[in-house]
């Protein structure tokens, strides 16, 4: 088996967060970490064998009506990482961590019917929660963790930029 350890991002792993979220994506990041909204302990970096980043994953401040949630932003890998348990570990590392801060729940956009569902991730309707934008639905999935309450309904809202998206 490879090995891979997962840590927070420094300022020194910008460039390469960069160059594997690619320049729109960075674009947005900037600007949600000028907002406010960046959760620094939830950005993430996997390191290959060679010690250099092989993926990136991050938390951003989204809400459920006044509540503050989890919004994720999915893992960015290379293709040449991809299908190496890149993405899986960030996957893990990120909720595990969430869950160690105390935040109810993860959001994020993504097909149903693949990745996501295996950790944990469901229809957010099924839970009451409404997508950020009603074409959305099918898409839009939670994960509970330890500190989700099903008092914890109503319209999911990403972080801006993320929220024009």
């Amino acid at each position: 088996p490879r090995t891979m350890h997962v840590r927070r991002a420094t300022p020194a792993d910008a460039q390469a967060i960069r160059a594997l979220a690619g320049e729109a994506i960075a674009q947005m990041y900037d600007q949600v970490q000028a907002s406010g909204a960046w959760l620094p302990a939830l950005s993430l970096v996997a390191l290959g064998p060679d010690g250099q980043i092989a993926g990136h994953v991050a938390g951003t401040r989204g809400s459920l009506g006044p509540a503050p949630v989890l919004a994720l932003a999915p893992p960015a890998v290379p293709p040449s990482q991809r299908g190496r348990g890149v993405g899986t570990a960030l996957m893990h590392a990120i909720l595990g961590a969430a869950d160690a801060l105390g935040e109810p729940l993860a959001a994020i956009t993504g097909n149903p019917a693949s990745y996501y569902t295996r950790f944990g991730f469901q229809p957010a309707a099924e839970l009451g929660i409404d997508p950020p934008k009603p074409d959305w639905e099918r898409y839009f999935l939670v994960r509970p963790l330890t500190g989700y309450t099903p008092a914890l309904r109503g319209t999911f809202s990403y972080p801006r930029p993320f929220a024009s998206g």
